[in-house]
């Protein structure tokens, strides 16, 4: 398992906590608010992080893809 996906299952987690605590204290006026932002906003901190990683890794990509291309029209310049 990678840290994208470590991220997504706790996001995830915490967001259904976050659904749950707050269905609870519609229905049955128990947690407090704050338990419910909290673990609200910690599954939205959790999913940034892995959508950055993601993007991070994208931006790697692309600069070996960039790097093909330039080592590949450097080729074709040499066959010319």
């Amino acid at each position: 398992m990678n840290k994208t996906q470590l991220f997504n299952i706790a996001a995830w987690t915490f967001i259904i906590i976050g659904v749950i605590l707050l269905i609870w204290k519609i229905f049955g006026n128990s947690p407090a608010e704050f338990n419910i932002l909290t673990a609200l906003v910690t599954g939205l901190l959790f999913k940034v992080m892995a959508i950055s990683n993601d993007l991070t890794e994208l931006k790697v990509s692309f600069k070996h893809l960039a790097s093909d291309f330039k080592e590949h029209a450097g080729n074709k310049k040499m066959h010319k």
